[in-house]
């Protein structure tokens, strides 16, 4: 996990569950939402991480690789040099992705990757 910023909780019927219920900022928080879903039943609470945008975004060598076997696939190895593109060039899509990206398709999930806490009415009462 990078910093506090980008940790995430969540809450499940088993400690192996693929998916997590919610996306709170603090354990308390889903803690207690598991608490109204699971009727104070047991269930149990982990942490994990926002995804980061850099995970998912395209790179601008992924488009102009796209772009070259298109071209390649459409003219043959007259097309073989194409797209042939400075760094500067490079610099500038990747600079195009990442402003798309940020506006539209910035990652709204999370990976739990934390020790599954296991809650029960008794444990939230201090019992053993």
């Amino acid at each position: 996990m990078s910093d506090d910023t980008s940790i995430r909780w969540g809450y499940a019927s088993s400690p192996d569950a693929e998916v997590w219920s919610g996306m709170y900022a603090t354990r308390e928080e889903a803690i207690d939402d598991g608490r109204n879903d699971y009727g104070g039943d047991d269930y149990w609470v982990t942490s994990g991480h926002l995804v980061p945008m850099e995970a998912v975004m395209p790179d601008a060598d992924d488009i102009i690789e796209t772009m070259s076997s298109r071209a390649y696939d459409e003219a043959g190895e007259c097309a073989e040099e194409y797209p042939d593109v400075t760094n500067e060039a490079r610099v500038e899509l990747q600079g195009l992705l990442r402003g798309w990206c940020e506006k539209y398709a910035r990652p709204n999930f999370w990976v739990a990757d934390g020790e599954p806490e296991h809650i029960s009415l008794a444990s939230e009462r201090g019992e053993r």
